[in-house]
């Protein structure tokens, strides 16, 4: 439990700001994969023969197989609740910086219109 507003404020503050750098990390490493599947496709592309497939459709399949598309929409589902956390940071913020300025906090405080 919390002490104070400004606690509990200091500490959402600091786990949206964890999930922010979670969040770049995972866009980088995806960015990273697809990348180094580009150049291993081009590479694979090379060394193979006429028989290969080296059309579109066999590189994107290739590049952003099922893996890719499966993180891809994990980073798509913590991105949005990130969004919704950092909603709800705003919000509890604007409530609770009426009351951190001295008036005290109890529950009517905080639950009063």
């Amino acid at each position: 439990f919390f002490s104070s507003g400004s606690e509990f404020l200091a500490i959402f503050r600091e786990t949206i700001s964890d999930q922010k750098e979670r969040l770049a990390e995972a866009r980088q490493r995806h960015d990273e994969i697809i990348s180094d599947r580009k150049q291993e496709w081009a590479v694979r592309v090379q060394r193979r023969g006429r028989w290969f497939d080296a059309s579109e459709e066999a590189s994107q399949a290739f590049i952003y197989g099922p893996d890719v598309l499966y993180a891809r929409e994990k980073i798509d589902k913590q991105a949005l609740r990130l969004r919704t956390l950092q909603t709800f940071y705003d919000e509890q913020k604007a409530i609770f910086s009426g009351i951190t300025d001295g008036q005290g906090w109890d529950a009517a405080t905080v639950l009063s219109p």
